[in-house]
């Protein structure tokens, strides 16, 4: 198999990329769908608060068909959020670790773009966060990386809290493994072609959701 050169546009163009081919095969007859893969997975959104199960199963040869050798990082997007409230909206990952303390970080959103969509409360789009790098078997103590080695895999939990009320329209949480420069992992496998290269990928994600117990919010 042919190795494949990642371009550079920006995380949030990326994701908008993503989200579009999604849509796009989703009104195809089966027929007609070429088999594809991404490193990127999705969840629809309910709420202020939700938390998620994040499984990140091991890479082993998910990646063989890229040529990069830089960090992997986990990056979210939400979309349809307000635009005045961003520096509200909050998030926490969470990994327990055998006979250690459980793992935390936290942190907050930047807004992305506008999606065009507007109410009498503001402006709304899609807000994004970089939430570390995952380590490897070559990371030691002092490199400051979620502790999921990535040839191991690892189950995490991510809760994000808007501190908002937000209207009823539907939202999409994102979340994905990405190379440094923001862009994501993503095949197609064309008609006649080996479809597995396609199914590691997409299968290297798996969200579900989860109890959310504690606010994030921070009083203002």
């Amino acid at each position: 198999m042919s190795k494949q050169q990642k371009t550079s546009p920006p995380l949030g163009n990326l994701v908008l990329t993503f989200l579009a081919a999604t849509a796009s095969v989703a009104t195809l007859a089966p027929e007609d769908r070429d088999p594809s893969g991404s490193s990127w997975t999705h969840i629809e959104w309910k709420g202020q608060s939700q938390s998620f199960n994040l499984t990140i199963n091991p890479v082993d040869r998910r990646l063989e068909s890229f040529e990069y050798n830089g960090a992997h990082h986990l990056d979210l997007d939400l979309s349809n959020v307000l635009e005045k409230h961003t520096n509200r909206i909050r998030w926490m990952l969470t990994m327990n670790q055998d006979s250690e303390e459980a793992f935390t970080r936290s942190g907050g959103v930047t807004f992305d773009h506008y999606n065009g969509q507007e109410d009498r409360r503001g402006a709304y789009g899609n807000v994004m966060a970089r939430m570390g790098s995952l380590c490897t078997e070559n990371d030691d103590s002092t490199n400051d990386c979620i502790p999921c080695l990535i040839e191991e895999g690892c189950s995490l939990t991510i809760q994000i809290d808007l501190c908002y009320m937000p209207n009823s329209d539907r939202r999409i949480f994102n979340v994905g493994v990405t190379q440094t420069d923001g862009a994501e992992y993503r095949l197609v496998c064309p008609e006649k072609s080996d479809p597995e290269p396609c199914e590691l990928l997409d299968e290297w994600l798996i969200i579900g959701r989860s109890s959310s117990t504690v606010s994030l919010c921070i009083d203002e």
